[in-house]
């Protein structure tokens, strides 16, 4: 018995006993042991000493639990981890059967029918851990287990568990150190130099050594690991196009997969599938003439529809949306399951004192947040329900008929000093009945539990089961003090106005005075900033400010989701760093999945990074969930828009304004289409409902059209309003701009880029349509830097 085995057995004898070890490599050793407590077998894998040694065990501990949550029939699913003797564990049930290495040990191809059919399963599992923002980052042979007439792929998240969990903050630069792991022969280019962009197209070059070493008997390279290094970044393998017996469509896919570029491959899992489907689809015999690859418009087509039917089929069970007007990228019409779906309708006040009116908006907040922790429940947006409650739509069944749900929470809360009362009623929104209702009497400081308690109890009546030992509504604090005033802060915040967002900051200290450890409140504090910056305050005096507080909420908590939201809208924002934008947000969406300002901000940065199709599946993420929101409307429909699909991104605009038709994210990204598209004098009706920009977007339209001296008036009154509050550069150089006045303009597009205006990382600027050609414009443009 090994050194390793004997430590393992003593460390987990109260639970498993380890029988036998199948052996390892990579990164961990391997041992075959049965569960005590269930009797039956399990795999548990040790990380190598060198591998472990600087782990946080409580990171690498989180972050296999994000990896647990994967459940799908082709990924084997994580089960526990935990550290045994200063080794780091973690198991996974036994598979009875092969692993692809074994299939493959005498060097021979398999067949055809067999590889597509592994191949397939393979891009099943990774399109399914991808869209859950999973990257496994080790795709090989010896991790794909075959059972039952099945692939199976293994260790998914446990490369991204050791990489984060050794991963150390960089405090001047706001960057994270990378971490080249992986295995040598199936490595791609940019994870073998270390990039720390490295993403989920990793795996896609990974599928693509697996494929070939299918198709051929042999990997695309071999040879020491230094020479398959620098094999994967330099050298292009022997191509598959004109071999004999594989087909040219799956030789295409396969070489298309091994890119250097991750631009150049296939940029999603499901977009294998699709490939993988039409060749199984097509005869045996074939033209040798086939081309290497789709036709690069055709395969961004292709790409859109499947991303947003990714999107249609991963969020869970939706509403039915309209049909896309655009025949070759119909959507995908998804049913509800509305008999487990529920809209928390705004609580009354019954204290009768609107000083507390905070209290009742914070506690439907946090109830519709415990809701969405429920498994299997599908919660209708906060501010959507706020939306269709304002217009009064046909009452509460109109209401959930717009939301696509059966069930409305409503109630009331009183608070009178230290006590609160909670009255809460379930209804059901088809025939009106009420099937359950309570209420709820405790001290101001069990305040959480109330919430947790309300939520169970709708879960029971819905016939949910929920963990009794995971908590449903969420403690940032245990000081009821501190929640207070976190909850006041974040009603002003909501009224997105100057002074709202500056008190909303010192009650956001306050709290922090009281628990120094309340990382949402450091994070609220970056988010009134980041809202202040470009807007009433200069970039450079409010975005430092925002950094200050992620860094601070960060060092709390490393997990927090909206933490690296907000770095990631911080990142793009003023550092105008998008490789480090994208990360952020992908970092947040892989805690969680569903968070909607992390899906709406990368949106922002998918059009930054000139990323369209991308940009259309977060922003319709975010509208199925909440679609009176103007800025993910406003995303999605500039994206459409950029592709050439003005109808449907009409279409995206007219359905958030239906909820909310005085929104002027909407009406100012209706103007900004328009003027993308030089139809210029027709955006000024949109810009004077287009809010804080509105005045200096107008002015420019009456520029064009030939009102001159109305122009020059609102570009000098801006000027002179600068000595006492910010206005950007940007919009008072594109009013010069149409006025033919060019040298001023490039001086205010300089100033803008000075003053890192929030608009400038962005490649694509109608509202400067009249500077597009000028060489001196575009000079200028290329002096814009990221902010080390």
């Amino acid at each position: 018995m090994s050194s390793a085995q004997q430590r393992l057995t003593s460390a987990l004898a109260d639970r498993y006993t380890i029988e036998r070890e199948l052996g390892g490599g990579g990164m961990a050793r391997v041992f075959v042991a049965l569960d005590i407590a269930l009797a039956r077998h399990v795999v548990i894998k040790v990380l190598d000493p060198a591998m472990g040694a600087d782990l946080s065990a409580e990171r690498f501990a989180r972050e296999i639990r994000l990896a647990a949550a994967l459940q799908q029939a082709n990924i084997v699913p994580l089960l526990n981890t935990g550290d045994a003797d200063g080794m780091a564990w973690y198991s996974m049930p036994f598979v009875d059967g092969l692993s692809l290495r074994a299939r493959l040990a005498d060097g021979v191809a398999l067949p055809a029918s067999e590889t597509i059919s592994v191949l397939r399963d393979l891009a099943r599992a990774l399109a399914y851990a991808h869209e859950r923002g999973v990257v496994h980052r080790d795709i090989k042979p010896d991790n794909v287990l075959l059972s039952g007439g099945a692939a199976m792929v293994a260790d998914f998240g446990i490369a991204r568990a050791v990489s984060a969990a050794r991963t150390q903050s960089v405090e001047g630069t706001l960057t994270q150190l990378g971490t080249a792991i992986g295995t040598p022969a199936y490595m791609a280019p940019e994870q073998a130099a270390g990039d720390p962009d490295t993403d989920h197209r990793a795996d896609i070059y990974a599928f693509g050594c697996v494929a070939y070493e299918l198709l051929t008997g042999a990997a695309p390279f071999n040879g020491t690991a230094h020479q398959l290094v620098r094999a994967h970044i330099a050298d292009a393998p022997a191509s598959l196009l004109d071999h004999p017996t594989i087909h040219p469509r799956l030789a295409a896919l396969v070489m298309h997969c091994l890119e250097k570029d991750p631009a150049a491959r296939p940029q999603s899992a499901r977009e294998l599938l699709e490939a993988l489907s039409a060749v199984d689809s097509l005869p045996v015999s074939h033209s040798p003439t086939a081309p290497a690859r789709p036709a690069p418009v055709r395969r961004a087509i292709v790409l859109a529809v499947v991303l947003l039917s990714v999107v249609a089929a991963s969020a869970g069970a939706w509403y039915v949306g309209s049909r896309s007007t655009n025949s070759r990228d119909a959507a995908v019409a998804v049913v509800a399951d509305t008999a487990r779906s529920i809209a928390v309708l705004q609580l009354t006040n019954a204290s009768g004192d609107t000083a507390v009116a905070y209290f009742a908006d914070g506690m439907t907040d946090e109830l519709t947040n415990a809701l969405a922790r429920v498994p299997g429940l599908r919660v209708a947006s906060r501010a959507s329900t706020l939306a269709m409650q304002a217009r009064g739509t046909s009452g509460p069944a109109g209401i959930a008929k717009s939301l696509g749900v059966r069930t409305l929470l409503e109630g009331s809360v009183r608070r009178q000093g230290d006590r609160i009362r909670v009255t809460a009623q379930l209804t059901n929104a088809v025939d009106g009945s009420i099937v359950w209702s309570d209420r709820f009497d405790a001290g101001a400081g069990d305040v959480f539990a109330v919430q947790d308690s309300i939520a169970r109890s709708i879960a029971a009546r819905m016939q949910i089961t929920v963990d009794k030992a995971r908590p449903l509504a969420g403690v940032g604090t245990t000081n009821i003090e501190a929640n207070d005033r976190y909850l006041r802060a974040r009603f002003l915040a909501n009224q997105y106005t100057r002074p709202a967002f500056e008190q909303s900051i010192v009650l956001f200290g306050e709290a922090l005075a009281l628990d120094p450890r309340y990382a949402q409140a450091w994070v609220g504090i970056a988010m009134s900033y980041q809202n202040l910056a470009d807007a009433y305050l200069p970039p450079r005096e409010a975005y430092p400010k925002a950094r200050d507080a992620l860094r601070e909420a960060l060092a709390i908590d490393s997990m927090l989701p909206d933490a690296h939201a907000q770095l990631g809208a911080l990142a793009q924002n003023y550092y105008w760093d998008l490789p480090l934008a994208k990360r952020e947000f992908e970092r947040a969406l892989a805690i969680d999945p569903h968070s909607l300002d992390a899906q709406k901000l990368y949106a922002a940065a998918l059009l930054f990074e000139q990323r369209p199709e991308s940009a259309i599946v977060m922003a319709t993420r975010v509208l199925r969930v909440e679609p009176s929101d103007g800025l993910a409307a406003g995303y999605g429909a500039y994206a459409l828009a950029t592709l050439g699909r003005n109808i449907e991104a009409d279409s995206m605009l007219s359905r958030s304004l239906q909820l909310n038709p005085e929104n002027p994210f909407v009406n100012m990204f209706r103007g900004l289409i328009v003027l993308r598209q030089r139809r210029t004098p027709e955006a000024r009706p949109f810009f004077v409902r287009s809010g804080n920009y509105g005045r200096a977007l107008v002015a420019m339209i009456d520029a064009h059209v030939g009102q001159r001296e109305a122009a020059v008036r609102v570009a000098k009154a801006l000027e002179v309003e600068r000595a006492t509050r910010y206005v950007p550069a940007d919009f008072i150089g594109a009013i010069y701009a149409e006025l033919g006045d060019t040298n001023t303009a490039l001086e205010w597009v300089a100033k803008a880029i000075e003053e890192r205006s929030a608009n400038m990382p962005a490649t694509d600027l109608p509202y400067l349509n009249a500077l597009a050609g000028n060489a001196r414009f575009q000079a200028l443009m290329r002096t814009r830097k990221v902010l080390r």
